[in-house]
């Protein structure tokens, strides 16, 4: 496999990360993962936007443009001979002494790798699956912002393993204040009396670029559609439920926990919007 590493296309095998690289030492950087069919990345930009909003956060000044960067994952997939691919950028803020700070300012670290992706279980998407309340919750705005697309995810992982220990597919963090914010690699949406609803921006989430998508979709489908505060409770008293991301799409959630999501089956609201964005990805990555 060949990656680009900090300018080149290189082996993997020569893409060598120092063990001082501030991104290995203290998960001081930050990642986007894009989506490929046909080749073709899906949405760069909006991926791109997202990931320059999270260098400004972190006070990172990058080395490359939105262009570059989208030119270095596209040479990724054309070297790598890859059509349906998972896509990595990342960046650390490089290679320094020991110690949070570094007066001198490093060069940054800049990889894009490419791995083969072509889709999840099917039987994820035809039956649903079990999502569990995680106790770990996530991190404030005000401290580490969920906006910031962080190589520091010990947050997320926390609650990932909790989850996976007790069954469950995904876990669904709370902010501080006790709503719903999102899962540890998912936005997470319900659906009741024919509203679609999903947490906004300032309950502490990630702006999934496959979240936009998906309200997109229902605006222009003539569906009922709004960010809210999510109390917990409203999950168990949703009729449907699913939880969206780059790889995943659209996943139905058909429990929490023990408890039973409407029919206990992916509903119609569901089904729907996964037909419209499977339609979506199709045609702009053809």
């Amino acid at each position: 496999m060949r990656v680009f590493f900090n300018g080149r296309i290189v082996d993997q095998s020569k893409a060598k990360v120092s063990v001082f690289d501030r991104g290995f030492m203290y998960g001081d950087g930050i990642y986007e993962t894009l989506l490929a069919r046909n080749g073709k990345i899906f949405r760069p930009e909006e991926h791109l936007k997202r990931f320059f909003l999270s260098a400004k956060g972190i006070g990172l000044k990058l080395p490359l443009s939105a262009d570059e960067f989208k030119k270095a994952a596209e040479k990724v997939l054309e070297v790598n001979s890859l059509e349906s691919a998972r896509v990595k950028i990342m960046a650390s803020r490089g290679q320094a002494s020991p110690g949070y700070f570094d007066k001198k300012r490093p060069k940054p670290t800049i990889v894009v790798s490419a791995s083969f992706f072509k889709f999840w279980p099917r039987g994820i998407y035809e039956r649903g699956v079990k999502v569990s309340l995680s106790k770990v919750r996530r991190n404030s705005i005000q401290s580490l912002n969920p906006a910031i697309k962080s190589c520091n995810c010990l947050n997320q992982i926390l609650a990932a393993n909790a989850a996976a220990g007790s069954g469950a597919f995904e876990a669904i963090m709370l902010n501080v204040d006790g709503f719903v914010a999102e899962g540890t690699i998912s936005n997470i949406f319900i659906v009741k009396n024919g509203m679609l609803l999903t947490p906004g921006l300032k309950s502490g989430i990630l702006g999934g670029v496959t979240r936009s998508a998906v309200l997109e979709l229902a605006v222009l489908n003539g569906m009922a559609a709004r960010e809210s505060m999510i109390r917990p409770s409203e999950i168990d008293d949703a009729d449907e439920c699913f939880i969206t991301s780059t790889t995943l799409e659209i996943v139905p959630v058909v429990k929490i926990g023990s408890k039973k999501i409407g029919a206990g089956v992916p509903g119609p609201v569901t089904k729907r919007l996964g037909g419209l964005l499977k339609d979506l990805i199709d045609r702009e990555t053809s």
